[in-house]
């Protein structure tokens, strides 16, 4: 169902043409691009908070999900899929079970098991070695390549190319969730002090102050 749904408008080629203005095939502006075509996804797709589980499992075609600008997490995670795929990329499709579910078991074979879907992309990186971003684009709050703490070490099925091998998201490392917080204190002539905070967010941390907009 996700080959069969890949509809392609003139319009959502249009759209798709229009972000990748300015970043060339090379390998060092994948990211860049990739991050644009998580962006619009996350932001200019309206996010409507009905679960899979309590409507379909099975993706709308992409060219309506595009037209509508609007869907759940399954809607903008496909579109993602589907504009990573018309962009030259191949992501994989990947369902988990976010940890306050519960625990996935494994010999039951249904979809409604899981919570989550993502999509999970592979580029190049120095050393010869591929980096693996894990993207969620349901919430214009969460940025690229970020996972909350929900979908951290969740196990789950990725649909990757004619084989659904089970796998467990990773878990941030510290410097990704994370606040840093920097003081400059100033004391003034008349015996006032004056103290300026800069605090710098990542992880959860960063997705619950993005809430505040």
């Amino acid at each position: 169902m996700l080959e069969k749904n890949l509809n392609t408008t003139a319009a959502l080629k249009k759209k798709i043409g229009e972000l990748s203005a300015g970043y060339p095939p090379e390998a060092e502006n994948k990211e860049a691009l990739a991050r644009a075509l998580y962006d619009y996804v996350a932001k200019e797709i309206r996010y409507i908070e009905v679960p899979p589980a309590e409507y379909s499992y099975e993706p709308k075609p992409l060219d309506l999900i595009f037209k509508n600008k609007s869907g759940n997490s399954l809607d903008k995670t496909y579109l993602l899929y589907g504009m990573l795929k018309i962009a030259g990329f191949n992501p994989d499709f990947l369902w988990i079970r976010n940890q306050s579910a519960g625990e996935l078991i494994s010999e039951v074979n249904s979809l409604g098991q899981f919570t989550t879907p993502l999509v999970v992309l592979k580029l190049p990186a120095s050393g010869g070695n591929d980096q693996i971003f894990y993207l969620n684009p349901s919430f214009d709050t969460v940025p690229f390549n970020n996972l909350l703490s929900a979908y951290q070490g969740a196990s789950g099925f990725l649909i990757s190319r004619n084989t659904v091998p089970a796998v467990k998201t990773p878990l941030n490392e510290a410097g990704q969730e994370a606040i840093q917080n920097d003081f400059e204190m100033t004391l003034q002539p008349d015996s006032r002090l004056v103290v300026k905070k800069t605090s710098r967010l990542s992880g959860e941390s960063a997705t619950q102050l993005r809430d505040y907009k």
